[in-house]
């Protein structure tokens, strides 16, 4: 527009290096110059601003956006100062560095600055959905060993199962669906306890998996739904066992043990049924007195 408006004769321009040859001419170099200085003054402003309130904005997404268009002002200085730097090199007569790499800066700080400037508007949605992802497929990972514990015991769900495409579908509440469920997974735990039995180690070291907490966990329930099914005598777990299923200090934490638990129930039920190592009921004191 400057060009136009001053009516500065027009060049022909093929490439970057006509354009470092034009700027021997002060016709051309001159608006040139003022550009990148307009140019840096405004960008240096913006990041010394962006700076001082991205340490108060904190983590949210303004301060990361803020962050970015920081970083960004940054990589457009380095543009204004290579070029500045050719300039003076061409009028010089001097053959000029850095002839293909100025473009890196000048393309990555303006595309810095648009990630800046736009984030706090869909950053926060992308994260919701992201977690609403997160949601269904730990809802569908759970299917498994909640459905086990409700053949076991059906009062836990307030809804009865309902076929497994229909559970595929994404409805509405995921997160109160994945809320219950957890929820009843915990309750059909409870109401297991008085048939607490000893997983198979031999399943366990078998299994393959990496996370052992959650295949002895999982194992654990495979035993205690056995020992339930065929009213067998209770056999008491380790201490060790019982504390695996202690409750977490929240939903989120919860939510990613026992999907971690479901994942290694249903990786356990596929492999070859393998006999639950028992022993013989451990009676406390006062039982062993009233049987003598």
């Amino acid at each position: 527009m400057v060009f136009i408006a001053l009516g500065l004769p027009r060049y022909e321009v093929s490439d970057d290096a006509d354009i470092l040859l034009n700027m021997s001419d002060p016709y051309y170099a001159v608006p040139y110059m003022a550009q990148l200085v307009l140019y840096a003054v405004g960008q240096f402003e913006t990041g010394r601003r962006c700076l001082h309130h991205a340490k108060i904005a904190g983590h949210s997404w303004l301060g990361r956006g803020m962050w970015a268009v920081a970083a960004g002002s940054v990589c457009i200085l380095c543009y204004c100062v290579t070029r500045g730097v050719q300039m003076l090199l061409v009028s010089l007569g001097t053959i000029y560095p850095w002839n293909s790499s100025w473009w890196i800066t000048g393309s990555l700080g303006p595309l810095l600055q648009i990630f800046g400037w736009t984030v706090p508007s869909w950053g926060p949605r992308v994260l919701a959905a992201n977690r609403c992802v997160a949601a269904y497929i730990s809802y569908l990972q759970l299917r498994p060993l909640w459905n086990a514990l409700y053949q076991a015991t059906p009062g836990i769900a307030l809804e009865p199962p309902q076929s497994h495409l229909v559970d595929l579908l994404p409805r509405r509440g995921l997160q109160y669906r994945l809320y219950r469920r957890v929820i009843e997974v915990r309750d059909g735990q409870l109401s297991l306890r008085p048939h607490l039995a000893l997983a198979d180690e031999a399943l366990v070291a078998g299994s393959g998996l990496t996370d052992v907490t959650a295949a002895r966990e999982a194992a654990v329930l495979m035993a205690v739904l056995r020992a339930r099914t065929s009213d067998s005598v209770v056999i008491v777990a380790s201490a060790e066992l019982d504390a695996a299923m202690a409750p977490q200090r929240n939903l989120d934490a919860e939510t990613e043990r026992l999907t971690k638990v479901a994942r290694a129930f249903r990786h356990l039920e596929r492999r070859p049924q393998h006999k639950i190592r028992g022993r013989a009921p451990v009676q406390s004191p006062s039982s062993a007195g009233r049987s003598s």
